[in-house]
């Protein structure tokens, strides 16, 4: 009975995730990385695979389809929102058949400290996170198995491989979760060590003969452990992290509360030291790495592997002490306070989009590259996608495809004024006749506008 309450709740909460992806379709998808991915996805009739990371064909299976199917843009857009929370909702229903806790670990990932990157959701970071936990619950199911099947070892390979490609910050969710569940007898020492050795096999693999430009620019910013000692505690990001832990993550802290005093109280302190190190640990590492901060959704999508050091202890040892009808009642009221947190969070991605819609039906040239405003940095805290996100917007609303690029620095496009007949990105031109006329549809031959 406990089980099912468990369950209706968790499905209760990916429906109504997934009525919000609906609704705010368009903050989801003309937004920054994921307008870029969806345009090479329809340019390409292909996947828009990058840095390896091809855990994220589940996502963009969706518009991929719907694409092939010729479907009108808005519903390719809607799919691919949507996309996202069937895959995740569909990874809770796995794991909660492998065991229930399990499901709940995957449910606090989706709601725990989930904010702004409800609206910033391409990221493979969220998408690997989902597939950690998916992988840790099948080698823990696998434990209890007398005699494994034959698919066992395929399904664990493919599982490791391509979460270890997924994102180079995985390593020490992997490292707590898998560590974690071999502490409590949830993992064997077989699987444990073998778990360890291939993971760790395939993150070598991918760091040094798969490195990208991309990866290795992300990490750079660790070298800053050694130039910033000893004034860590003095950051920016630190400031705004303590901001955000009570303002917008201030389950999180309950959760880490609840976790330290459980761990206390019943005299567990290596496991009490185990979950402050990481979550200490890996907090440092993030800001130390990026000192001044960031957009919200930029660092809340570095910060959500603290969800991991958190539920685990959360789902297994804290729930288990609480009597079933107060644990149900707790959870209700979790994932209702979440949710509803999560729609108010869309106000800030609405005014961007109203604006861009704004800046196509007012702008007197169709065709411009210009820097931005005071103003508009802060409406549209990264401008790089613009191009993208005005093709959306623009094809959808006008049904003509306008070309707008918001940039740092518009002279160094200037090679581009006379392409009268291309689509102009931040990385290159795009002729009109190598875009499917279907889903861009230019009219207008004169030259860019530079501003």
């Amino acid at each position: 009975m406990k089980n099912r309450s468990f369950f209706l709740i968790g499905s209760t909460t990916y429906f109504a995730l997934t009525i919000l992806a609906i609704l705010f379709y368009l903050e989801r998808t003309a937004f920054v990385d994921i307008s870029f991915h969806l345009f090479y996805i329809i340019k390409d009739e292909n996947f828009a695979i990058q840095n390896f990371r091809f855990g994220s064909i589940l996502t963009q299976a969706f518009p991929l389809v719907a694409a092939h199917l010729s479907l009108p843009l808005k519903y390719i857009m809607l799919i691919y929102s949507t996309g996202f929370a069937v895959v995740y909702w569909v990874h809770f229903n796995i794991q909660f058949r492998l065991g229930y806790k399990y499901g709940l670990v995957m449910l606090m990932l989706s709601i725990l400290m989930v904010n702004d990157t409800f609206y910033w959701v391409q990221s493979e970071l969220p998408q690997g996170l989902a597939l950690l936990t998916l992988l840790l619950a099948f080698i823990s199911f696998s434990s209890h198995q007398q005699k494994k099947p034959f698919t066992f070892y395929p399904i664990f390979t493919i599982l490791t491989f391509t979460t270890a490609f997924m994102h180079p910050l995985l390593l020490f969710p992997f490292l707590f979760g898998v560590t974690f569940l071999f502490c409590r007898r949830e993992i064997n020492l077989n699987l444990f060590l073998g778990s360890l050795v291939s993971y760790l096999g395939f993150f070598v693999i991918k760091t040094f003969f798969f490195a990208t430009a991309y990866d290795s620019q992300s990490m750079e910013g660790a070298d800053n452990i050694f130039t910033l000692f000893p004034n860590y505690f003095t950051l920016e990001s630190n400031v705004e992290f303590l901001r955000y832990l009570f303002y917008d993550y201030y389950l999180l802290l309950m959760g880490l509360i609840s976790v330290s005093v459980f761990y206390l109280y019943n005299r567990k302190t290596l496991l009490f030291f185990s979950v402050l190190l990481f979550f200490i640990g890996y907090t440092m590492l993030v800001n130390v790495s990026y000192p001044s901060g960031g957009a919200q959704f930029y660092m809340e999508n570095l910060y959500l592997p603290l969800t991991i050091f958190i539920a685990y202890p959360l789902v297994f040892d804290v729930f288990p002490a609480i009597k079933g009808k107060y644990l149900i009642g707790i959870l209700i009221l979790v994932c209702i306070i979440r949710v509803a947190h999560i729609y108010m969070a869309s106000a800030p991605f609405t005014e961007r989009a109203n604006y861009l819609l704004e800046l196509i039906e007012t702008g007197p040239q169709n065709k411009v590259v210009r820097s931005a405003t005071e103003a508009e940095k802060e409406i549209l805290q990264m401008s790089w996608g613009t191009p993208y996100e005005i093709w959306l917007l623009s094809t959808l609303k006008t049904g003509k495809t306008r070309s707008i690029l918001i940039t740092p620095n518009p002279g160094k496009l200037r090679w581009a004024k006379s392409h009268n007949r291309s689509f102009l990105t931040p990385w290159g031109a795009f002729g009109y006749e190598t875009l499917p006329d279907r889903y861009f549809n230019f009219s207008d031959t004169s030259q860019y506008v530079f501003q």
